[in-house]
């Protein structure tokens, strides 16, 4: 099991050099067909260049805030909290970078950043669950967030029994863990809804779902047996 997860991350991240090394023949090939003067002033060039650079530089920042997750769960668990706050903001800002440059990025390797991205908050997910203290269960308890007028980056349902919950606003992202006979109604979400170990639930979504074909729009119920 082991060897298998080290080698699909091998394999993400020799697809990751190669999406880096491909781009910068891409466009070192423009400059090339242009005289010297004006490559070495090309905006597309340079942009490119500076993305790269600060793409990677983040990824490897997170990757060691992943890596340092662990230390700090056996020496300070009490700063695990913002520290994960921080990897949150940290990955906010590569998705930010992502899309103010995708003008200039083909489209293929625009989803295979964002593919990056998605891997990046699961990872992030997963040590919260893992590392956080759990929450006691709630039962039968009405829950209201009302963040109206504002947007919440992340935001998490979990640990719930004969809860109605009722998420009023903007938010980006949503987690939702370990629910039973549970009825929850969000709305609008602009990015990924992730769900996990519920039973007997049902569920609204007000959605805008960025997929590789046109977007669609709408509200998405589930329920779950």
């Amino acid at each position: 099991m082991e060897e298998s997860k080290e080698e699909a991350e091998a394999a993400l991240q020799k697809k990751y050099s190669s999406m880096v090394e491909r781009l910068n023949k891409r466009h070192q090939s423009r400059s090339d067909n242009n005289n010297e003067s004006e490559s070495s002033s090309s905006p597309a060039f340079e942009s490119t260049s500076s993305f790269l650079t600060r793409f990677s530089n983040l990824k490897s920042s997170i990757e060691s805030q992943f890596t340092h997750s662990h230390s700090l769960f056996s020496s300070d668990p009490s700063q695990l909290k913002p520290h994960f706050e921080q990897i949150s903001t940290s990955i906010s800002h590569l998705e930010k970078l992502i899309a103010e440059n995708s003008y200039f990025l083909p489209s293929y390797d625009v989803r295979s950043f964002l593919k990056t991205i998605t891997d990046l908050k699961h990872t992030l997910e997963t040590l919260i669950f893992q590392l956080l203290p759990k929450k006691k269960n709630k039962s039968s308890e009405l829950l209201v967030g009302n963040f109206r007028g504002s947007e919440v980056g992340e935001f998490t349902v979990s640990d719930l029994n004969s809860c109605e919950v009722r998420i009023i606003g903007c938010v980006r992202t949503l987690f939702i863990h370990r629910l039973k006979n549970s009825r929850v109604y969000v709305g609008p979400v602009m990015g990924l809804v992730f769900i996990e170990d519920v039973e007997g639930c049902v569920m609204g979504f007000v959605v805008l779902v960025l997929m590789q074909k046109p977007e669609i729009r709408g509200m998405w119920t589930i329920s779950s047996g």
